[in-house]
Order: structure tokens, then C-alpha cells, then sequence
């Protein structure tokens, strides 16, 4: 099997393929008709989320000149985006308690996804992930 991707602390990012930038974009579409569907009662003003990314990778890619996120920050901000809009769209308040497994059974990139800088992006919504 060869591997497509490959992060090292230290080395340059590997450079997003298509083919990964169309499963971001299903993850995130996804998650966020997922939490729709699952808020529908008028009344609701709290879900509770376990989302597991089995193949996080090292989070963070190469396209052209930019650096940009990969699934485990994309359902990051995706989570955090549903939240919001809820929270401004109900008057009782609304409340999205997710918790995030991100795995990937190579130790660098587990290493590279552990990295303070990567989560700076996430503007703290990383202490309820794991990695």
C-alpha cells in the first residue's frame, strides 16, 4: 500500500490531492446537516457530539502557495459554525457539546497533529479533542 501523505515535525506539509479535498468538503457538509437534523425541536438547547476522524493525518496541507486545514480542523470549525448559528437562532440559547478523537496510527503525524500551533487555529475549541 503506498502512502499518499506524510508529515514530519520540522519538514515541509505534503500537498492536498483532489481526492482529499473532496472528502473535506463531504466531512464538512456532512457534519453540519448532520447537527441540523439532529436539532430540529424548537425546544432542544443542547446536543451532545462524539465525533472519531480515523485517518486525521497530520491536519494541516499544501495547496499552490497556501497552507490549508485539513478534517480534523475542518470539523472543528464546522462543529463550531452549527453552534453558532443555533446560539443565534434560538431564543433559549443553544449549546453543540462536542467531543473529537482524531487517530492515525503514524506516530509523526500524531506528532505533528499535537502541535500548540496547529490548534492556535482553532481558537481553543481543541480542549475537548483528543488525539
Amino acid at each position: 500500500m503506498s502512502r499518499h501523505y506524510g508529515w514530519k515535525l520540522g519538514e515541509p506539509l505534503p500537498v492536498l490531492g483532489e481526492h482529499s479535498v473532496a472528502k473535506h468538503d463531504i466531512f464538512e457538509q456532512y457534519v453540519g446537516i448532520y447537527i441540523e437534523r439532529l436539532t430540529r425541536t424548537p425546544s432542544q438547547t443542547m446536543l451532545n457530539l462524539t465525533i472519531v476522524d480515523g485517518f486525521s493525518g497530520g491536519g494541516l496541507y499544501r495547496l499552490g502557495s497556501k497552507e490549508v486545514d485539513g478534517s480534523p480542523l475542518r470539523l472543528l470549525t464546522a462543529v463550531e459554525a452549527a453552534d453558532a448559528a443555533l446560539k443565534a437562532a434560538r431564543s433559549k440559547g443553544f449549546a453543540v457539546r462536542a467531543d473529537f478523537f482524531f487517530i492515525d496510527e503514524n506516530p509523526q503525524h500524531v506528532a505533528f497533529l499535537k502541535e500548540p500551533e496547529l490548534w492556535i487555529r482553532g481558537e481553543g475549541i481543541s480542549k475537548r479533542s483528543r488525539v
